[in-house]
């Protein structure tokens, strides 16, 4: 999601689908969603022996699925990173860009890592070495996760990413009726109303009464 929301960022025109923000965006992260449910449900469902082989062969297609299109991630992350028209203004950064990408590679190997350890634990089954050793849980499934949480404490994706203006859509006092009449200032004691106009609406006024 930070890599589409950088290309969205450089404004850049492509006629690619897949450098487009909105296919970076959520196309892999649906992908992430799909092969974690389908992990979930194997692992939380009650299987007899033949239906345990079944789903280990689905649950390896999910991951092998994940591994290429996890490839193809990462050949659109270098592309956007080696192409120089691809930039990104962060405030008080020098190289936003290099540090952007790094957090990125660094957590894809994590990720990557994972992703293999998964692999031979249900290919080995969840009765063999692997899956019932606790080491190897530690070193290969929770220690990448928490190395990646950790890089991105770090490099903080957001600071290297353009800040959204919230300006825009702040209330803000413009000004009174100066000319309202006799018998509608006795509605406002300090006589007047106030007008507020919001930026995000085309020619809309609205009257609010009076202040706090």
């Amino acid at each position: 999601m930070a890599l589409g929301k950088f290309i969205r960022s450089s404004n850049i025109q492509t006629n690619h689908f897949f450098l487009n923000p909105t296919f970076v965006t959520w196309f892999f992260f649906v992908v992430n969603l799909f092969t974690f449910w389908v992990e979930r449900i194997y692992n939380d469902g009650d299987m007899n022996a033949e239906s345990a082989k079944l789903g280990v062969v689905y649950i390896l297609l999910d991951l092998c699925v994940y591994s290429i299109l996890s490839t193809c991630f990462i050949f659109i992350t270098t592309y956007v990173y080696q192409n120089p028209n691809y930039v990104c203004q962060s405030q008080n950064h020098l190289d936003g860009k290099g540090k952007f990408f790094s957090a990125i590679y660094a957590t894809a190997l994590l990720q990557f890592i994972r992703t293999l350890y998964l692999s031979c634990k249900y290919a080995t089954g969840l009765d063999g070495y692997i899956a019932s050793s606790e080491w190897a849980f530690y070193i290969f499934d929770a220690l990448p996760i928490m190395l990646s949480f950790t890089i991105y404490c770090i490099l903080f994706l957001g600071d290297y990413l353009p800040k959204e203006d919230y300006s825009k859509h702040r209330y803000n006092q413009l000004s009174r009726f100066d000319n309202a009449d006799e018998e509608d200032t006795d509605m406002y004691p300090d006589g007047g109303k106030h007008v507020a106009v919001f930026n995000n609406v085309q020619s809309v006024n609205y009257s609010i009464g009076l202040e706090s």
